[in-house]
């Protein structure tokens, strides 16, 4: 699986997984309905997770 590939799945991943951590937290602590801003959140996390490693100049081997 070429570097691409696995960068996407792994975003993909850590959006799915922190959506739903969000949307169970305030379905059983808060009791609203979920919004679309309610996804940002996991959006920035897992934008910052996947692609943190891209912020260094230095080139990977």
């Amino acid at each position: 699986m070429d570097s691409n590939k696995k960068r996407l799945f792994t975003f993909i991943a850590w959006f799915i997984s922190l959506s739903a951590a969000q949307y169970l937290i305030d379905y059983f602590l808060r009791s609203s309905a979920i919004d679309v801003w309610d996804f940002g959140l996991p959006l920035g996390l897992s934008l910052g997770m996947t692609f943190s490693d891209l912020m260094t100049w230095k080139k990977k081997d």
